[in-house]
């Protein structure tokens, strides 16, 4: 049997003097109810109901309305075995505020008020949560918030808190317990606005409630303490004592074996130009959450894994940004590498003494891959390509005339140990040719700087492109780094480069602050729409030992960072980041730092 349709005449053209939220009046013996915002079949009007006697309501007037001008929770009106619902969450009323729900057989006839329905609508605060001081520098938590009710139903069923982000309107719900009075929200957005309003549930669907008004706060942005002596970058504790630039880490599991489980396996490019490329180190101890220091203190390697010493033939002839995945008994080595031809792609190679990490190279006699002979055709290093550039005769990328700097995002707060399933992403800095050249193709883009988005599909890495010519990308983008935050969330932090394309890039004068920008999505395999924009990017704040803030020219010195959870805990996370002094010409090193405020 078909649901009986409503349908509301236009009782009038306008309803004077409405207010904007839920209202009920009492005037020369008249009960007015406007109600600013209602949903009915898919369609909003506004109304007002009518009452001598406080239990019977006349439909007084009706018109179409475009949207909610209203703050909170609206109205709704539901039907359910040919009885219709209109349930009220909150409304003001001689200076109180109450919910209510009427019904009724046909709308159109009149509502009666449900015995017992009226019941007092609780109130909301909302507070910054973990409050610290470091000098002259005040923060609080980046990802929590603290809310606190009172009043409301004598006894609810349970409570609901309602939390939409303001910055794309997504919307989160938690659950409470009946007799709680305070809650934190956690998994929050750092430097994020948000709406939060409370139901108090008088029955399991939540069908009947009542509603705080909403209550508005935000949380910090994040505040990273740079592991230093004292202020200035010549002061900051290096990471390793030869590590230049370029640097990732993962964290062992249980499945790597218990010699190394809770490790952290580092790589970076050395200083010593004759272990240029990529060098392993080992953390020292397993990472603990109340030990910072079990995150920066290594062990170096030398012997092992890639040495590109700027050689003159053969290929490649830079070995640029890399990322290792354990992945199925070994550690699979994606990297950014520059050959003969002067163009710049994605090559993968893989370990050759199963989790350890060390070995690439397949012959017996050497432990590293150093020449242009292990690298070619058929040698002990010869790598896979993964994605090309235009002209390539294979898996060549339209328009884009290099692939460089990139991150890999996958779930590895649930586990490093990558199970190489499709929908994995990749954000990669593509070079157009409007990047080089005044003139070129640009694609409608302005900065110089742009980061193209690439999916697994179990088999091959592919590009999203927005037409023929054209790829989808982060506008500004530099020196991506991706953090899994649980669940399918990802933080993506960047350094904000402005330089236009057709200008001038120069490292050593770039402006380009740190920012993070967040993507959620339904599954793992988050696809481009599933980020917020560049431009709804937070800012991120960096402290010296003593609280006072880095100036935008020692922020932009900042590059090559890699942010992870150590421990796989909000409460513990860490960058490793390249640094180097505003002098000219000094050279970059790699230290750390930790967040604060998490």
């Amino acid at each position: 049997m078909s649901q009986p349709v409503f349908v509301v005449p236009l009782l009038c053209l306008a309803l004077p003097a409405l207010a904007s939220n839920p209202s009920v009046v009492l005037s020369e013996g008249v009960l007015t109810v406007d109600l600013p915002y209602i949903s009915v079949n898919g369609q909003a009007y506004r109304a007002r109901l009518q009452s001598t006697d406080g239990q019977s309501f006349r439909l007084a007037e009706a018109v179409l309305s475009d949207s909610n001008p209203g703050t909170v929770e609206p109205p709704q009106l539901s039907i359910e075995n040919g009885r219709w619902s209109l349930q009220i969450p909150r409304f003001d009323f001689a200076g109180q505020s109450y919910a209510a729900r009427l019904s009724s057989t046909d709308p159109l006839a009149g509502f009666t008020l449900e015995a017992g329905s009226v019941v007092a609508a609780p109130g909301l605060t909302l507070t910054n949560v973990e409050s610290g001081t470091l000098g002259l520098s005040h923060y609080s938590s980046s990802s929590r918030l603290g809310a606190s009710w009172y009043g409301g139903p004598a006894a609810p069923d349970h409570y609901r808190l309602v939390a939409t982000d303001t910055v794309t309107g997504r919307m989160a719900v938690t659950r409470l317990t009946p007799g709680s009075a305070s809650s934190v929200l956690s998994d929050l957005k750092s430097g994020t606005r948000y709406r939060v309003y409370l139901q108090a549930c008088l029955e399991a669907a939540c069908s009947r409630r009542a509603s705080s008004a909403p209550v508005e706060a935000s949380t910090d942005i994040e505040s990273w303490l740079i592991n230093a002596t004292a202020p200035g970058a010549a002061n900051a504790i290096r990471l390793v004592d030869d590590a230049n630039v370029l640097s990732y880490g993962f964290v062992y599991g249980d499945w790597a074996g218990s010699s190394l489980s809770g490790r952290v396996r580092y790589y970076y490019n050395p200083t010593v130009r004759e272990e240029k490329g990529l060098k392993p180190a080992l953390s020292r101890s397993v990472v603990k959450r109340d030990d910072p220091s079990s995150a920066t203190l290594f062990d170096k390697t030398s012997g092992y894994g890639i040495v590109i010493n700027q050689q003159t033939s053969g290929d490649p002839r830079f070995l640029g940004q890399a990322q290792a995945v354990p992945y199925a008994g070994r550690i699979r080595l994606f990297y950014e590498a520059t050959h003969s031809d002067n163009r710049s792609r994605i090559y993968m190679l893989d370990s050759q003494d199963g989790y350890l990490g060390l070995d690439f190279n397949r012959s017996a006699s050497a432990t590293s891959c150093r020449n242009g002979s292990d690298f070619a055709q058929g040698g002990a290093c010869e790598p896979t390509l993964l994605m090309g550039v235009q002209g390539d005769s294979v898996l060549a990328n339209p328009t884009i005339t290099d692939l460089r700097q990139f991150r890999i995002g996958y779930p590895t707060r649930d586990s490093w140990l990558w199970d190489g399933s499709g929908g994995t992403f990749m954000v990669v800095t593509a070079d157009l040719p409007g990047a080089s050249q005044p003139g070129g193709e640009t694609c409608g883009y302005r900065y110089k700087f742009l980061n193209a988005y690439a999916r697994w599909d179990g088999s091959r890495w592919s590009i999203d492109y927005r037409d023929t010519r054209c790829p989808k990308g982060f506008e500004g983008v530099q020196a991506p780094s991706i953090a899994h935050m649980g669940g399918y969330r990802y933080k993506l932090y960047f350094s904000f480069n402005t330089v236009e394309m057709g200008k001038p890039h120069n490292p050593a004068t770039d402006t380009k602050p740190v920012k993070v920008l967040y993507g959620e999505g339904t599954s793992h395999a988050l696809i481009f729409e599933d980020w917020e924009s560049v431009t709804q990017a937070r800012e991120v704040r960096y402290l010296w030992p003593d609280g006072s803030e880095l100036s935008v020219a020692e922020e932009s010195k900042l590059d090559d960072y890699h942010f992870f959870a150590p421990t796989g805990e909000s409460a513990f996370q860490v960058m490793y980041t390249a640094i180097q002094t505003t002098t000219s010409g000094s050279v970059p090193f790699v230290t750390s730092a930790r967040l604060l405020n998490p």
